[in-house]
């Protein structure tokens, strides 16, 4: 008892001196340390108050912004000038509360499993590979090395998975961002003006939409609500994963649609078997006021956004891009399957050459090469550094090794998601990590064809997610 007064006086002391300092730094005119104090102690205290993780808002906030901003948000540097982003900001903040649960609590606040510990070793092996890249190539190794750095956001994100409340907060900020992402992206496309030179927040647009990630976020915003319609059993639920659905198709990037396709056989497979009499009867319902409307309208058909749609899903598979496309919208889309297919083979050909087994780095190009056969021309002005394909990326910055981590980290994942479907099938009974798995593998698979996770929109989103749904408990339903 002696001791526990004797550490309440020694706190009180402390607090009243530190109080002493920053009221002398008040006096010199210093206030940006005081106010960092000031935010930090509010933030701890509406933590506190509210009952959640120290983390969750944070993530919330991140995840809000990545969705309903995009590229817009992604581009908004706090710091003034300092090339210091929002997610790398929640980065730090989110690493130190980590740091500072661990050196409290003396445990681990995540789950060390077979996933853990195999992305765990690969943000090792990046670290390591960034140590002899960063002295050849400086900002631009840094900036490569992102891709890697965004995984810490799995193990920041997993103490507020495994609170109930604190992943529920969570959840409702998701669910607004996705109900304001529907508004936003009409809006974004009808008056691009407003949003591209009026909108503008630290000099950049506050919105700005990325066509292939905005049709992964719709995508997710479809499983999402669909499962959700499993637990409300309501028109509106239903409805809204309906409008996503058909959101996700208008806007033709191709990626998304397979991550759909992916995320729809998981749900197949869970027993979720009236997934297809649904699509089907939305189809049904949809094509009726469109077939009318195409039937007295003059346009021509074959320049319709619904011939575009066709044309785009017959180039999925059109993997030489040699196919014949009418629509306006969809006749590069042949050109666009070469450009990526020579762009990774001309990738893997580069790597076998130079690094196979530890890769070429980060910061080494990827694009020069590519650009030249592709083009026959130098260009100096194309700043796209992914070949998009995430494993393509792995591979060329980390080589073998870095590629046989993430092979170990794809198994993983596919154990953990078959675990959901078997308690599924078992008991009947849907979970909130289920639906996180499916999304998070619609993510995933859009990756392997754009690029998804080499930048914040997709990536913090994707680790967030995929931290939340390894820690929660199958227990725990929906």
């Amino acid at each position: 008892m002696k001791t526990k007064r004797l550490n309440q006086i020694l706190i009180i002391l402390c607090c009243a001196l530190f109080a002493i300092f920053v009221g002398a730094w008040i006096v010199d005119g210093n206030w940006m340390l005081p106010l960092v104090i000031l935010l930090v102690g509010g933030y701890i205290l509406l933590t506190k108050a509210t009952g959640v993780t120290p983390e969750t808002y944070i993530l919330s906030f991140l995840v809000f912004g990545y969705i309903v901003g995009n590229r817009g948000f992604a581009q908004i540097t706090p710091i003034g000038n300092l090339p210091v982003f929002m997610g790398e900001m929640g980065l730090i903040i989110g690493a130190g509360f980590l740091v500072v649960s661990i050196s409290i609590k003396r445990e681990l606040p995540f789950r060390m499993d077979a996933l853990g510990i195999v992305i765990l070793i690969w943000m090792v092996i990046g670290s390591i590979r960034l140590i002899f890249d960063f002295p050849s190539y400086g900002i631009l190794a840094l900036r490569d090395f992102a891709m890697v750095y965004y995984a810490a956001f799995f193990f920041i994100a997993q103490p507020m998975g495994r609170h109930l409340k604190s992943r529920k907060v969570f959840l409702k900020f998701f669910q607004v961002a996705m109900l304001l992402l529907i508004p936003g992206y009409l809006l974004f496309n009808e008056f691009p003006e407003f949003f591209l030179y009026s909108l503008i927040f630290d000099g950049s647009p506050l919105i700005f939409y990325k066509g292939d990630l905005v049709a992964t976020f719709f995508g997710i915003g479809f499983i999402y609500y669909y499962c959700g319609y499993y637990k409300a059993h309501t028109i509106i639920t239903l409805a809204y994963a309906c409008a996503f659905f058909f959101l996700t198709i208008y806007t033709t990037a191709r990626a998304a649609w397979v991550g759909v396709g992916v995320a729809i056989l998981l749900l197949f497979l869970s027993k979720n078997v009236r997934i297809f009499k649904h699509l089907v009867s939305a189809f049904l319902i949809v094509s009726i006021p469109a077939s009318i409307y195409y039937g007295v309208s003059d346009e021509d058909f074959q320049q319709t956004r619904a011939y575009a749609v066709y044309e785009h899903i017959l180039s999925i598979v059109d993997f030489s891009g040699t196919g014949t496309y009418k629509n306006e919208e969809s006749i590069g889309t042949g050109a666009n399957n070469q450009f990526r297919l020579i762009w990774w083979q001309t990738v893997i050909s580069q790597t076998i050459n130079n690094g196979p087994w530890f890769g070429l780095g980060f910061g080494s190009d990827l694009t020069g090469s590519f650009y030249l056969k592709y083009y026959s021309v130098i260009e100096s002005n194309f700043t796209t550094r992914s070949p998009h394909g995430f494993i393509l990326s792995v591979f060329g910055r980390m080589g073998v090794l870095g590629l046989v981590v993430i092979i170990f980290v794809i198994t993983a994942m596919i154990r953990q998601t078959f675990q959901e479907i078997k308690h599924i099938r078992r008991t009947g009974s849907r979970t909130d990590a289920f639906s996180l798995w499916c999304m998070c593998w619609l993510i995933f698979i859009s990756a392997c064809f754009g690029v998804v996770l080499e930048g914040p929109m997709g990536a913090v989103v994707f680790w967030v997610f995929l931290g939340i749904a390894n820690s929660s408990l199958s227990e725990e339903v929906c």
